[in-house]
């Protein structure tokens, strides 16, 4: 289980973020910032070490740390964003990363999101979206082949922003997934279950602590994943979905 997260300040221009699928709305920064504090304080007191950074304010999402770098036990490689607009955001968390994992880079043609990476113990799920290619799907598999990794690339459908903006792991066995927003089929074997109609951004969730971080709002996703024996814990991020934004991307999470 993950034992740090790294977080970083939402930036003043969130609003001038990129959107995919999704209208721009506005967004209340006070209110985002407020919740993006609750969200911290969810974690700590779930036992993880939480580290809130500033170091790329400029960038209107890097609030969305999850997107520049793919953290596993041995490495720590960072990313190429499939939007251009992103890519500078790796520089400043070199030194950051550094100082818990050797670095690896990723160069192009290779596009990658960390968003579109789901890993469920040595199995890692690449997302095949508008933002990582299938040559970041390959440049990822071999950065990790070395360590044993299993590395499989997963469809994901028009409208779904991410891989794990449409599934997410509850635990080793069973993942949580919105229907039609991705390819189920490189998941067999493992238990599927289905989020409600209209729930589908409630698919991304946390695992940590001994509890599931569920997105506020979703009330049916949160009685199916209690109705299976998992501690709920709501965490309203209403704000940072109005820019496309799940859970996960809010942190890089880790054992450390």
């Amino acid at each position: 289980m993950p034992t740090l997260a790294i977080t970083h300040d939402i930036s003043p221009d969130i609003n001038q973020g990129e959107r995919t699928w999704i209208d721009a709305v506005p967004i209340d920064l006070a209110r985002a910032d407020q919740q993006h504090l609750e969200y911290r304080q969810a974690l700590t007191s779930l036992g993880v070490e939480v580290i809130n950074v500033s170091v790329n304010r400029d960038f209107p999402d890097s609030l969305f740390i999850e997107d520049p770098a793919v953290i596993v036990d041995e490495v720590a490689i960072l990313t190429r964003p499939g939007a251009k607009a992103r890519r500078g955001e790796t520089a400043a968390l070199e030194p950051i990363l550094g100082a818990y994992r050797t670095l690896l880079r990723m160069e192009p043609p290779a596009t990658l999101d960390g968003g579109d990476v789901l890993q469920i113990d040595r199995r890692i799920f690449v997302g095949q979206s508008t933002r990582t290619n299938r040559a970041g799907y390959e440049a990822l598999s071999e950065m990790l082949r070395p360590y044993g990794y299993k590395v499989t690339p997963v469809a994901v459908r028009e409208g779904c922003l991410h891989l794990v903006t449409g599934a997410t792991a509850l635990d080793d066995e069973t993942i949580l997934v919105a229907p039609g927003t991705i390819d189920e089929e490189p998941f067999a074997g493992y238990r599927i279950v289905h989020t409600p109609a209209g729930e589908a951004w409630a698919a991304n969730v946390i695992p940590v602590g001994g509890e599931i971080m569920v997105a506020a709002g979703y009330p049916g996703t949160a009685e199916l994943i209690s109705g299976l024996g998992h501690t709920v814990r709501l965490t309203d991020i209403s704000e940072m979905e109005k820019a496309e934004g799940s859970l996960t991307c809010l942190s890089l999470l880790f054992s450390h």
